[in-house]
């Protein structure tokens, strides 16, 4: 190479086994440029086991991936590189086994550029990764995390093709903070995961802003946290999101700003507000260029839960033209007042600040203490409090001892299980050893046995089985994902016990592996790219944007009675139902008096998925209504004409 610039020939990489700096000038950035080849893994830098990798300042240019740490690499430290046409994936980090590493170090990506990826930041199975004020233009994903337990998402602008997400979490809890995300599905997309998720700015994503997938409990509300300074002050870790004008362009979806489904959500209650910004005031319009389609609902619950109860105090919620607030939550009880007049003022650390801290020490972001009083704290919100601040600093050791307290205090199970939850994540933080995550499955197990609350039990089991990959345990732990696929077939709980299965095959070494055999074999992950092919085509099939054409292959899960689509309409509006089970079938229209105007359907119709055309040529505009029965099912929804 010369001038700054060194050139691979075809096939070339550069492989790290020791420990490597590269770095350049914020002037000068140095060129890695790899070549065009006809080998499919033309990865540019690779990190192997015990390789430890700092970059600064360089442009890497052309590889298929950029930069790819594999499993029991040391350290990656990536900071102001620009990752251009590495077209699979720009950085891909796969993370720790069994090779037990003192306070493993922490992954830290921050102010690089991507464009021209497929994928930005890939990770899996990490304690801990810091990715902060990346900017990503042009991936179909932004960022992709598998079994990562506390990640920091942080301050990072997500500009994507409609194709996948923007951040999509499956089995990780973390914060995410300050990002802007645009024109992706789904903004941020969880499954089986609960981070604190506040000041982001998440407009225009194809399907929906927010998409809390099953067994996630996720908080847009501020955090009690209490440090010595500054006792019983209300941080605003999480919440002051903004959240608006997501869905509405593909007549199958909802436009739903918030989606739920077989999970639940914390936007706030009367003492600790949200400060989210949640609205869409758009009016569909097929002469829109994308056409708009569906923009009433604010928020929508779908499961098996009979009710989804969500607390949403203390945020604010726009005014709509045509829809009053109560009729935009569908599927849901949500608990909305009080509600705002506008946006919360932003904390000015003027009420104390307190610095979010890595496990390595790092200070990853700064949080400021609302204004204003919380009110009365129950003895178990104040133990909580001082706790939490303890965690957020890394100050374990205090923070753990009080968890221990309130697990084995008089405070109700129900109570208890963050605490069970958070010493988890420190074990994780501090790479306990494996007797600690054996103790831990035996908690998770022992608190699902006994509670009645089905979204806590599918959190308590998959943490459960989480523990067993702590224990090393790999196969055992790729079995229990695999029975939770077989006892529930065609849902969402199986794509991600599928995504786990993958994910922790990736921390088996193929020579010592027994899955060849029997009916785990199938989770058997050959290499890196063989991971994100399969990954990518599960996420394809039921996330992505067309997804709904390849679901067309599985049966419902439940009676599912949809908004019609355009609405308002004129003269002719669809309207789609699923049906589980074969069943007697009767679709009414009525007028807003209750008079029965058309019969559309009156017949019996095998399990599947269906739509009708509904013709109002010879109505007047108004306000119609449309109910489905079917067996036991039954389910009501409005529509207005406008000619």
């Amino acid at each position: 190479g010369s001038n700054g610039k060194i050139q691979f020939a075809p096939g070339k990489k550069l492989i790290i086994e020791g420990t490597c700096n590269i770095i350049g000038t914020s002037a000068d950035k140095l060129e890695l440029v790899f070549s065009e080849s006809q080998n499919d893994d033309q990865t540019g830098i690779e990190i192997k086991a015990g390789g430890t990798l700092t970059i600064n300042n360089c442009k890497i240019e052309n590889a298929t991936i950029g930069i790819n740490s594999l499993v029991n690499a040391n350290y990656l430290n990536v900071q102001n590189v620009d990752f251009i046409n590495c077209s699979d994936i720009a950085i891909n980090i796969a993370g720790y086994n069994s090779i037990q590493i003192l306070t493993p170090p922490i992954p830290s990506i921050k102010y690089c550029t991507v464009t021209g990826s497929e994928k930005g930041i890939w990770a899996t199975n990490l304690s801990q990764i810091i990715i902060r004020e990346n900017y990503v233009t042009g991936a179909e994903q932004g960022i992709y995390l598998s079994n990562v337990t506390t990640p920091a998402i942080i301050g990072n602008q997500l500009t994507g093709t409609r194709q996948s997400s923007g951040i999509f979490l499956e089995s990780c809890n973390g914060v995410v903070r300050g990002n802007w995300i645009t024109n992706h599905t789904n903004a941020i997309h969880i499954g089986n995961s609960s981070p604190d998720i506040g000041g982001n700015t998440i407009f225009r994503n194809w399907n929906r802003g927010l998409y809390v997938g099953a067994g996630s409990l996720p908080n847009l509300r501020g955090k009690l946290v209490q440090d010595p300074e500054h006792p019983n002050l209300f941080y605003a870790v999480s919440g002051y999101n903004k959240i608006y004008e997501n869905g509405g362009w593909e007549p199958e979806d909802d436009g739903s700003e918030i989606f739920i489904n077989n999970a639940n959500a914390i936007l706030g209650d009367m003492r600790i507000y949200g400060c989210n910004e949640i609205k869409d005031q758009r009016i569909p319009n097929a002469e829109d260029t994308p056409p708009l389609y569906n923009t009433q609902l604010l928020m929508n619950c779908r499961g098996s839960f009979q009710f989804i109860e969500v607390k949403a105090g203390g945020n604010f919620w726009d005014e709509h033209p045509l829809y009053p607030l109560s009729e935009r939550f569908e599927e849901c009880i949500v608990y909305y007042e009080p509600i705002l007049n506008g946006s919360c003022p932003q904390p000015d650390g003027s009420e104390g600040k307190l610095s979010i801290t890595s496990a390595s020490g790092e200070i990853i972001d700064t949080l400021y203490a609302e204004e204003g009083s919380i009110g009365q704290l129950t003895e178990t919100e104040l133990l909580y409090a001082t706790a939490e601040g303890n965690f957020l600093t890394a100050d374990f050791g205090d923070a753990i001892q009080i968890y221990d307290g309130i697990i084995n205090s008089n405070s109700t199970e129900e109570e208890k299980y963050f605490a069970y939850q958070r010493k988890y994540e420190i074990g994780k933080l501090l790479d306990e050893s494996p007797e600690f995550f054996n103790e831990m499955n035996n908690s998770f197990l022992a608190l699902a046995s006994v509670t009645e609350d089905t979204l806590a039990k599918m959190r308590l089991n998959q943490l459960a089985t989480l523990s067993k990959i702590g224990e090393q345990e790999y196969e055992t732990a790729i079995g229990e994902f695999d029975e939770v696929i077989q006892q529930n077939p065609n849902t969402e709980e199986a794509v991600y016990a599928e995504i786990d299965a993958l994910t922790t095959a990736l921390l088996i070494e193929e020579s010592d592996s027994t899955l060849q055999k029997g009916r785990l074999g199938k989770y058997l992950v050959k290499s890196p790219a063989n991971y994100h092919q399969r990954v990518d085509e599960i996420l394809r099939k039921n996330f992505g944007s067309g997804s709904k054409e390849n679901q067309k292959e599985l049966l419902p899960t439940e009676y599912t009675l949809y908004q019609n689509y355009p609405n308002p309409f004129n003269p002719t509006t669809t309207i789609k139902y699923d049906l589980p089970n074969t069943s007697d079938v009767s679709l009414i229209i009525y007028d807003i008096l209750g008079r029965k105007i058309k019969e559309l359907v009156n017949t019996k119709q095998q399990a599947g998925r269906y739509e009708v055309q509904f013709d109002a040529s010879n109505l007047a505009s108004g306000v119609y209504i449309y109910q489905l029965i079917a067996e036991k099912y039954l389910s009501s929804k409005k529509m207005i004409l406008l000619k």
